[in-house]
């Protein structure tokens, strides 16, 4: 952590739902300065902050220390030193953008805590530990049910469940490094009042989260139908989703994932009678 500064040098990048919670309950903590990458709207989140509506941690708006447009802004302005974890909350479009490269300006070699949010993606970690080899990179997975209001505006209801952990070793890093920076991170956010958990094996948490939508969207589409239960009373769609529900559990197998007999029905009963939201 930086010398100059007892207090823990965050950036967050990305201008959604899981970087605003992230950001709010980091800066709730008091031990976090925390720099908001923000890039649509920025304006009116530099002036007037952010704000939610929660059951949990009530209606409040909230401002970070700094708010800027890019995370070369960020590197510019930065006081304390090197940062020491950069969250990175935006999509992977490889065809569009590489991932790594957006973070280059914040990230220090061998300092800097590199968390990215997989909460509905697999996969996205290698390009991250390529690019910084000498970087402990560490996977995020939300599982509390944020929905955007508005452009800066936000409600967060039930869980505050958060899991962190590395989803692959590292030969460069020590697995006691990795470990100690996904504990300092989570106990940092239960200090903030999130139910932040270290994984062993955060592909786990990873495949649970997106085997009912990896199932159930491509269909969506297909059948133009966005209601899930209207779309397994068509003909044949339940035998499919179920296929490649159990090709998805074998993946997850594959990698060391455990799942009970009855979890194929999990994803196909959370499912029914919800609606995608497109």
């Amino acid at each position: 952590m930086s010398e100059s500064n007892e207090l823990m040098n965050v950036v967050t990048v990305g201008g959604n739902s899981v970087s605003a919670f992230l950001s709010w309950r980091l800066q709730a903590t008091n031990a976090c300065d925390v720099t908001l990458v923000w890039k649509t709207g920025y304006e009116h989140v530099a002036q007037y902050g952010i704000s939610f509506k929660s059951p949990v941690f009530g209606n409040e708006r909230f401002k970070p220390r700094h708010v800027v447009r890019a995370p070369e802004e960020a590197a510019t302005r930065r006081e304390g030193g090197a940062f020491d974890y950069v969250i990175l909350c935006i999509k992977a479009l490889p065809d569009v953008y590489d991932l790594a490269s957006v973070i280059d300006s914040v990230v220090t070699p061998q300092h800097t805590c590199i968390l990215v949010n997989t909460t509905h993606s697999l996969g996205l970690e290698s390009a991250i530990e390529e690019r910084f080899p000498t970087n402990v990179v560490l996977s995020l997975v939300c599982g509390a049910e944020l929905t955007q209001l508005g452009g800066s505006e936000f409600e967060h209801k039930g869980s505050t469940e958060v899991w962190v952990g590395a989803a692959n070793k590292n030969s460069n890093i020590p697995t006691s490094i990795q470990e100690d920076m996904a504990q300092a991170l989570a106990m940092t956010l239960s200090t903030g009042q999130v139910d932040c958990k270290v994984s062993s094996n955060i592909r786990q948490q990873q495949f649970e989260r997106v085997i009912g939508p990896i199932a159930f969207h491509p269909l969506t589409v297909l059948f133009e139908t966005p209601n899930y239960g209207q779309l397994l009373d068509k003909v044949g769609v339940a035998k499919l989703i179920s296929d490649v529900v159990d090709e998805l559990l074998a993946v997850a197998d594959a990698q060391g994932c455990k799942f009970p007999p009855d979890f194929k029905k999990t994803p196909l009963m959370n499912l029914r009678g919800q609606q995608r939201r497109i």
